[in-house]
Formats: structure tokens, sequence, C-alpha cells
């Protein structure tokens, strides 16, 4: 699928991660068929036996179980095993920087988070050798109850989203610059106290007031970002976390790339 080059492997990832957690969503909440019918909806890139997720073939593998007319559960398990083995063992260990795991797609990493299982605390950029890798740290029963890192080394297309993200953003006059540094500035004041008092929910409301002016997801401050993805963590939604976390590190990675600022 990489290798033809016919799909947006990012816009993929993305697609992967939201529809899992609606599906998952609507399969706590009693509709397994209609979850099964939303997760389909990923046909549009390839027939969900081609699509290499291992959260895609264990979600389809337990709601084709639930509906037990329809799908085919062990096909299902055996791919979401295989997948498992091609994060664990064929990408690299990621136990150390200098052998980290090869991803494709973003939401690989949270894959292999979830796969251990285990539930990451924190996302955070980390050089090493001249490139730019992710530091994970997580914790579950192989952790022994301890935070553990894992390394990550994502596909530059990763980067190159987030550098279309910055130039879009710079390129929208819609709306007003310097009211929405002004709103940011005072928004993330309030927000951190707020979340020094323990009040998450309380902070993760008050960054959300910027959306007056600009959706926060849309804007490549790495104050406002990084402040947002750790809020997100704190009131429990590891998932977008780990994809704001991801959107720091193609901010920062850009911002590292387009000049190196030793002269005029």
């Amino acid at each position: 699928m990489v290798s033809e080059g016919k799909i947006d492997i990012p816009q993929m990832s993305q697609d992967i991660l939201r529809t899992v957690n609606e599906s998952e969503a609507m399969d706590h909440n009693g509709n397994g068929r209609d979850a099964t019918t939303h997760l389909l909806t990923l046909e549009h890139y390839a027939p969900l036996s081609k699509i290499s997720s291992f959260d895609v073939q264990m979600l389809c593998s337990s709601l084709y179980a639930k509906l037990s007319d329809s799908g085919d559960v062990d096909g299902c398990k055996q791919r979401a095993s295989a997948m498992m083995e091609i994060l664990h063992k064929d990408s690299g260990t990621g136990a150390q920087p200098g052998d980290p795991v090869h991803l494709i797609m973003t939401s690989d990493m949270i894959e292999w988070v979830r796969s251990q299982p285990a539930k990451a605390t924190g996302v955070q950029p980390y050089a090493y050798d001249g490139k730019e890798l992710q530091q994970v740290t997580y914790i579950g029963p192989t952790t022994g109850g301890q935070p553990a890192a894992v390394y990550f080394a994502l596909d530059p297309r990763v980067a190159a989203q987030a550098r279309e993200k910055r130039a879009q953003f710079l390129a929208d006059k819609s709306f007003n610059y310097p009211s929405l540094l002004q709103l940011a500035k005072t928004s993330l004041r309030q927000a951190q106290q707020l979340e020094q008092q323990g009040d998450y929910a309380g902070a993760l409301t008050q960054l959300k007031s910027i959306e007056r002016l600009h959706p926060i997801e849309d804007t490549p401050l790495v104050d406002l970002i990084g402040t947002y993805s750790a809020l997100l963590g704190k009131t429990g939604d590891s998932h977008a976390q780990s994809k704001m976390g991801l959107c720091l590190f193609g901010i920062l990675q850009d911002m590292a790339h387009n000049g190196d600022g030793l002269s005029p």
C-alpha cells in the first residue's frame, strides 16, 4: 500500500485512529452492528483484510464474534497477531534510541503501546544522532508497574504533514493573528493556573476558549499544543494526547528544518 503511492498515509493514519475510537464507542453503547458498519468505512482505502492495523483487526474480530452471523473472526485475529509481530519483532526493538521502532503510520505508535498492553503516560521529541525520534513513556503489566521508555522513528511524511499545516496556518487571513496570539497567551496562563490546582477539566475548557478565533488543533503554537496534549492525558483521553504529541513533534521538526538561524 505504501510503495504504490496512491494513498495519503498520514490521512489514513488519522482516519484509523478516529474510526476505531468512534466504532468502539458505538459498540460500548450496544450498537455493535452500527460499529461494524462504521469500521467498514475504512474500506475506501483498501479491503478491511488488507489494512495493516492491530487495532482495526482486533476490533473487527471482536465485533464479528458478537454478531456471530458475518465476518471472518479467525482471520481478523490472525492478522492482528501478525501485525503485533511486525510492530514488536520486525521493525526494531525501540529499547534504545539506536534501535527505534520504525513506523509508517502515527497510529502504529499508539497500537504498539496498546498491544503491550500498556498505557502511554508521555510523548516527547528526542534528538539522536542527527535524527528526530519520539520517546514514549508507558506503564503496564510488562513494565512491572514502573514507567518505561520506547523510541520510535516515524515516516518522514508525518513531518511533511506538519509543514503543510503550518503553511496553511500562516496563509490563512480569515482571523486576526495578533488577537489570536494574545488570547492564546491569556488562555494558556489561566489554564496552567487551573492545572496547578488540580482542575484538569477546567484547564482544558479554558484552553479551548481560543476556538472562538481558530481551531486549537490547527494552531501550531508549541506551548499551546504541548499543554493541550498534557491536559488531554490528565483527563483520560490518551488517544487524543498521543495525537497531539505527534502534532507537537511535527511542529518542532518543521521549525528545526526550515532554516538554521546561523546567518541573517
